[in-house]
């Protein structure tokens, strides 16, 4: 990972208080270990706690952060001026929500696996107690505290420009119904990606790489079963079917606990520390999560197949190397392969 540009600046506001100050930093951070053990840091909670997924709103009037992110890039702006335009437009938005509270905004851009990213997170002071070294008299420190991190974006710049969807990522943080960081978002334009298709495929593939950890030898007496994993897979479905059933959204937390109950947070942590990009609530949909149950597909040639998954466990369809058996075909079947053969043979 290594650091291009960044900067940090303050925002004052009681919680109760539509009042905001902003106090912007004048030069860019320095790059330094500090500054990599910050971001370090802040990467690590970012990567657990970040639970949506979208694009900038295409109307640039009323969210204009893309339009200045975009003249930064063509050089017409630069990161302290676009930094500042950011931080105004989040106090702007911190003033109509009367119980957040102030901190300090951090943006930086960084490159990461051939990747250019930026991050803009929210961070509060916490409080803490040291010792003076000279005199031993103890003392009132403030430090960042990186590990609630309830408001913060990021983007993935090659994405974005080339309007491949989902390019930002997002933590939104909820206080009983409301959504206490939903101004953060607002400020920068974040929309929701709510395309069910890719969130259940998403979904369906993180499950999958779940289940199979679950089941390695090396988890010793805590392996799974494969009958454990299909056990999942099959809840996962009837869980998906209620809510498609009730015209309501997957719970990524919910579910979590539905998959697991002995470990009820692991799969989402597994989603959220594996890169999934997955939202934490979601329409499901009836046509990709029907593969948990369903298989389809072509064999060779013109032939396709489709069966349901429990064929499988009944055995009443075989595997054989690459080869697909079906065991105690229908009399039916059975008589028109045959006929099909003589009609063959005679020809």
């Amino acid at each position: 990972m290594e650091i291009t540009e960044a900067i940090i600046h303050r925002i004052d506001k009681d919680s109760g208080s539509e009042t905001v100050q902003v106090d912007l930093r004048e030069d860019l951070l320095p790059v330094e270990a500090t500054l990599n053990k910050l971001l370090t840091e802040v990467l690590g909670i970012y990567n657990r706690v970040s639970n949506g997924y979208g694009t900038f709103d295409a109307n640039q009037v009323l969210y204009p952060f893309s339009g200045q992110l975009q003249e930064y890039y063509e050089g017409s702006t630069d990161f302290i001026q676009l930094s500042g335009i950011a931080l105004d437009l989040i106090a702007a938005k911190m003033s109509g929500q009367l119980f957040a509270t102030g901190g300090y905004a951090l943006l930086v851009r960084y490159t990461n696996m051939d990747r250019d990213w930026l991050l803009i997170g929210m961070l509060k002071m916490r409080e803490s107690t040291g010792v003076d070294q000279d005199t031993k008299e103890l003392l009132r420190l403030l430090s960042l505290d990186v590990d609630h991190l309830h408001e913060a974006a990021r983007i993935d710049i090659a994405k974005w420009q080339g309007n491949e969807h989902p390019y930002l990522s997002f933590v939104k943080k909820r206080s009983g119904k409301e959504d206490v960081t939903k101004y953060f978002r607002e400020a920068l334009g974040c929309t929701d990606y709510t395309d069910s298709k890719q969130n259940t495929m998403v979904l369906l593939e993180a499950l999958q790489a779940y289940t199979n950890t679950k089941i390695a030898p090396d988890n010793g007496d805590d392996a799974w079963s494969r009958e454990k994993a299909r056990e999942a897979r099959q809840r996962t479905f009837e869980y998906c079917q209620e809510k498609t059933r009730n015209r309501e959204e997957i719970n990524l937390e919910a579910l979590s606990g539905i998959i697991n109950d002995r470990a009820p947070e692991e799969f989402r942590n597994f989603v959220r520390d594996s890169g999934y990009q997955l939202n934490d609530e979601f329409a499901p949909h009836p046509g990709t999560y029907k593969k948990l149950q369903r298989i389809t597909g072509k064999a060779s040639g013109n032939i396709r197949v489709a069966f349901d998954v429990d064929d499988l466990v009944q055995k009443r369809i075989c595997l054989n190397g690459s080869n697909l058996i079906i065991q105690n075909a229908s009399p039916a079947l059975v008589e028109q392969i045959e006929q099909a053969l003589a009609d063959d043979d005679s020809e």
